[in-house]
């Protein structure tokens, strides 16, 4: 009897290691595509910047005076505000306003922007103060300032074209593996279920399904910011927790849920 209960006992702690590796790759597989996501947002705007400013123009100024505008508050301010252009050979490049030391060798120099349009996107760390958006204002120019959606850049891969197809189809498969799993695991829930333990068992396995999720998210963040060098408050970290947070919830609601169904099925067996 003590040996078929312990048999049983390394049985069941096969069946839980293989539910636990599954919930942990199914969280990694989900999590490295959020992480693709935010490197290609990040490609699109290549700054440490969390703010967009959008400059519209006023046909009577001189580039330069806005121009000279932007880098006097920049400096003023110390507020760092980046912008793309393109030069006289049609090819893109950077510049800034005020000093970033991170990235000086990075961009040109402002006399770079002689002869370009001030018009277009600027991009700050932080928002433009106030009083510089006045300055700007009072010379003639239209100037919206907006936080970057850094929070729906992970609901890409849920709602989104061809990726978002691929994406529900790999939530499918994880759903019929991890019902299987469960399945593999019955005799220790039809244990539990004679005792009147189900709802213990229920919430052990859920609980450990979470605990497992949350880490393997955490571990893949911290990775993430460490190996890309970001700020913490940057937009890619935040974007990235956001994702990361957005996978956690939706599939720990079909975790959730394929439990309470088990566990329902299992009673009317029973």
């Amino acid at each position: 009897m003590v040996d078929a209960a312990h048999h049983t006992y390394i049985g069941i702690d096969k069946i839980m290691k293989i539910k636990k590796w599954l919930v942990a790759s199914a969280m990694l597989i989900f999590g490295l595509i959020g992480v693709t996501q935010v490197m290609e947002s990040a490609q699109d705007i290549p700054f440490p910047v969390r703010y967009a400013t959008r400059i519209s123009p006023d046909t009577s100024l001189n580039s330069s005076t806005v121009y000279k505008v932007l880098k006097d508050g920049a400096d003023k301010f110390d507020v760092t505000l980046y912008r793309t252009f393109i030069d006289e050979n049609g090819e893109e490049r950077k510049s800034s306003f005020g000093t970033d030391a991170d990235h000086a060798a990075e961009f040109h120099e402002l006399t770079a922007l002689k002869g370009t349009s001030y018009k277009g996107m600027y991009y700050s760390a932080s928002k433009l103060p106030g009083e510089l958006i006045d300055k700007l204002q009072q010379i003639g120019v239209q100037v919206t300032s907006t936080e970057l959606p850094w929070y729906i850049i992970g609901s890409q891969m849920w709602a989104n074209g061809i990726l978002a197809v691929v994406t529900w189809s790999m939530v499918l498969t994880f759903l019929v593996s991890y019902f299987a799993s469960l399945n593999l695991y019955r005799k220790h829930w039809l244990v539990g279920r004679m005792l009147g333990g189900v709802k213990k068992t229920l919430a052990k396995s859920v609980a450990s399904d979470l605990f497992i999720m949350a880490v393997v998210s955490i571990v893949l963040w911290g990775v993430y910011v460490l190996f890309n060098q970001v700020a913490l408050s940057s937009l890619s970290s935040y974007a990235l927790l956001a994702t990361l947070g957005l996978n956690l919830v939706i599939l720990m609601s079909f975790v959730v849920l394929i439990n309470v169904v088990f566990s329902s099925l299992l009673s009317m067996i029973t």
